[in-house]
């Protein structure tokens, strides 16, 4: 029991020299496993390692002066303390009586009787436990400190626990031995508004090349960035960017990653133990606010629509353009009292995929506002997906007006826009006015529509007027009004046009919203319909007109002046579909752009034959033009003649040159004639009469009657001009001339509106037009079959497979 007492104070001892070495050894390893030293510069981290380690020995030497091994005294004494025995008993043990009595007998049982009483007490015997009795010096508690800080920093640390006592152990430095290679992978993410591809490096760095220092790198803002370290080294790698430090996560499989939404900053840099491992020049550009242009002054087409020309810019892609046209009051003249009406707005169409810049055409009919005719202001906004905008300057222009040359036509209009100024006060009159236009339906061409539509406007004004429900009616009145006016100007062309915008707006929308294929299908047969619907209209119409001795405004024609088939306008429509449904989708979208300002700039007239209007035919019809021409300035010469005093009706030198220069006029109509007849086998009754009236002219010019000789030459050329209608009427009608060929604008253009130059018979040629040829279009196909091929392999790496599906989305 002494030997184990012994022990016990051993171990007292021990620790009462050794607890300093123990509490230091712990809070060493507490800091080890928090991970701190690692994330410390390699000099400092290495400076606190032989800090600690001088400490530790030092407090080694203080365990090793400061302890003695306890003797056997002492460990009896323990015993007799833990056993609670009084008078050291076991001293008793190996005592011997003193002096010289110790050898009486008496002396002697005496001894022997108080040592078997001491052996009775020493049968439970116990050495005690080993006490900490170090807390006279330790009066902080230091060693408490230490339990709990190690105590913490194993639960934080869990699995790790190796790693980051070795980590603690080993700082970082190089003292110019090459490191051990490290991979750093860079992968950024732009938004998806922005449209650019991801971008992703792998950088080698260490050893001995050192650090890496990449290419300059520009990346968008609200872009991610995902940084991937791999290779040896267990310090985790600090990611700076901006100036701001942060830490990368540990991956379950080996390496670092970090991932941070770059919204502003410029440098970025990756280190691990003060060590920067890779640079990167980057910079996070903010998306900048669009612009917006004008690029040429808004226009009339041929049928008065207006021709707006846009433009517009972003780094990222436009999401919107809108016009916005308004009254222009300041350049109004005083006294100019206009309808009022709110703001004129217009969605400009764009692309599907949103374009970093853009110019395009757009036509809106707007003859039917209250505004046309005046003054106005043009605003041009452009929008980025973002919500920023941008404007272009201002522009002011004139909004193009309707000019109709029937007079009840003009009537009607005039009509419809007192109702629009004051309904109230103006319905009252009208209502009498239309009433009045529908009485002599000879003004109209009897047309039954036009009547009806005269009385249902009238008797609707009328009825809501009375029950004060006026509002109510204005709208479609007043479009009936306009419908009606359009219906005696044009007969069924102005319906047929609106038609075909519409039907081009609905084909416009469907590709700019990415439409499936089978809808672009189906609306660019929509579109091909109207199309030939309105060159039907188009043609009746002049068949008409000519019919009542209204020449075409544009004859005569040359040989300079292309045309367009309907033939050519279906092989363009066939173009536009092979592009939609090859992805080509901007393309298609460009190419109906210029389709509509192809057909905005017809001009409503014949052709007298394929070629463009060269041949006999087209000479017959100059030289009767020339006829006309003559005929009427000798008119105005013989009505001049009559206006002098004494000169009516007394025969005169100058009446008989007139004379004879008439009967030269009504010969060369004759030859005209007999050629006509020639080349149709039949003479309009209006040329005959025309022969007629000249004849008469010669007679009443000989007798000097100039007044009546002025009269007949009028009716010549009244007759001249109905008989060549007929004639024209006929050409058209009997040999199939004309049908669905309209000239385009300009009569020595030699190129198309694509810029395209004409062939020789004045038909569209292919040159100088970047369009996708066959093979790029069965090209393209074959790609987008890849890329959904690649889709559909869901082994692929998920980032792979995004990126495919951001790129199909544009198809």
């Amino acid at each position: 029991m002494v030997a184990r007492a012994r022990w016990v104070l051993r171990l007292e001892r021990a620790w009462r020299a050794l607890w300093p070495l123990a509490t230091g050894v712990a809070l060493a390893v507490a800091v080890a496993l928090l991970d701190v030293l690692p994330r410390l510069s390699p000099w400092l981290h290495l400076a606190i390692l032989v800090v600690a380690g001088i400490g530790l020995l030092a407090a080694l030497r203080h365990a090793w002066k400061s302890y003695r091994d306890p003797s056997l005294a002492e460990a009896e004494r323990r015993v007799e303390e833990a056993s609670h025995l009084a008078h050291r008993p076991l001293a008793t043990l190996v005592d011997v009586p003193a002096g010289p009595g110790g050898e009486d007998p008496a002396t002697a049982a005496l001894w022997r009787a108080h040592v078997a009483r001491t052996v009775a007490r020493l049968r439970a015997l116990s050495s005690g436990w080993p006490r900490g009795t170090v807390a006279d010096q330790d009066r902080w508690a230091l060693r408490g400190l230490a339990v709990l800080a190690l105590g913490v920093a194993v639960v934080i640390a869990e699995a790790d626990w190796r790693e980051r006592l070795v980590a603690a152990v080993t700082p970082d430095l190089a003292f110019g031995a090459p490191a051990a290679p490290t991979q750093v992978d860079l992968f950024v993410d732009p938004p998806d508004y922005t449209g650019a591809p991801p971008v992703f490096l792998t950088l080698t760095v260490g050893g001995e090349a050192g650090t890496a220092m990449p290419e300059p790198l520009t990346v968008p803002a609200g872009s991610q960035l995902t940084a991937r370290l791999a290779g040896t080294g267990d310090t985790p790698p600090i990611l700076a960017l901006g100036g701001r430090d942060r830490p990368m996560d540990a991956l379950e499989d080996g390496g670092f990653e970090a991932v941070v939404d770059l919204d502003a900053g410029s440098g970025l840099a990756i280190s691990r133990g003060g060590r920067t491992l890779a640079t990167w020049d980057l910079e996070v550009v903010a998306d900048a606010p669009p612009t917006a242009r004008i690029p040429q002054m808004p226009t009339a087409t041929e049928r008065a629509a207006l021709r707006l020309s846009y433009g517009g810019e972003d780094d990222f892609g436009l999401e919107t353009m809108q016009a916005r046209i308004s009254l222009d009051r300041a350049a109004l003249g005083h006294g100019v009292d206009p309808i009022q009406a709110p703001p004129i707005e217009l969605d400009l169409a764009l692309p599907e995929q949103a374009p970093a810049s853009y110019d395009g055409i757009a036509f809106a009919d707007l003859t039917p506002h209250p505004w046309a005719g005046l003054p106005v202001v043009l605003e041009l906004t452009a929008t980025d997906a973002l919500g920023q905008t941008g404007s272009a300057e201002p522009l002011r222009f004139i909004l193009p007006e309707r000019d109709f040359t029937h007079p009840v036509a003009r009537a009607i209009v005039e009509q419809r826009r007192h109702l629009l100024r004051d309904p109230d006060a103006s319905w009252q009159s009208v209502v009498p006015s239309l009433e009045d236009i529908s009485l002599h339906p000879d003004q109209f061409y009897g047309d039954t529509v036009v009547f009806l539509a005269l009385r249902t406007a009238a008797q609707r004004l009328r009825l809501s007027g009375r029950a004060g429900l006026l509002a109510e009616a204005l709208e479609p009145v007043q479009q009936l009004l306009w419908d009606t006016a359009l219906r005696i100007e044009d007969g069924d062309l102005s319906l047929a046009e609106r038609a075909l915008r519409e039907a081009q707006e609905a084909l416009r929308e469907a590709l700019a919203n990415g439409a499936s294929d089978e809808e672009i299908a189906r609306l660019t047969e929509e579109l091909r319909q109207a199309m030939e619907r309105y060159l039907a209209a188009a043609q009746q119409q002049i068949l008409e007109r000519m019919a009542r001795g209204e020449l075409p405004e544009n004859l005569p024609f040359d040989a300079n002046t292309p045309v367009i088939d309907s033939s050519e306008l279906n092989d363009l429509l066939d173009q536009l579909r092979n592009l939609s449904d090859a992805g080509a989708r901007d393309e298609a979208m460009a190419l109906l752009d210029q389709l509509q300002a192809m057909m905005e700039g017809l001009r409503l007239s014949p052709t007298a034959g394929q070629g463009g209007g060269s041949g006999p035919a087209q000479e017959l019809l100059q030289a009767f033009q020339d006829l006309i021409a003559d005929q009427q300035a000798l008119q105005q010469e013989v009505f001049d003649d009559s206006q002098q005093p004494g000169q009516q009706t007394r025969p005169s030198a100058s009446a008989t040159g007139q004379a004879g220069a008439q009967e030269g006029l009504r010969r060369e109509l004759g030859e005209l004639m007999r050629e006509l007849g020639e080349m149709t086998g039949n003479i309009p009754q209006g040329l005959g009469d025309a022969e007629l009236a000249m004849r008469r002219a010669t007679g009443e010019l000989l007798q000097g009657d100039l007044s009546d000789a002025s009269d007949a030459q009028g009716r010549a050329v009244e007759q001249m001009m109905r008989g060549l209608g007929e004639a024209l009427a006929d050409m058209m009608s009997g040999t199939g001339m004309g049908a669905g060929m309209m000239p385009m604008p300009g009569g020595n253009m030699r190129t198309d509106p694509f810029g395209r130059p004409l062939s020789n018979m004045g038909n569209f040629g292919t040159e100088g037009v970047e369009l996708p040829s066959d093979m790029d279009t069965q090209r393209a196909r074959e790609i987008l079959q890849e890329l959904r091929h690649r889709l559909g392999q869901r082994s692929r790496p998920r980032l792979e497979l995004d990126y495919l599906e951001r790129l199909l989305e544009r198809f």
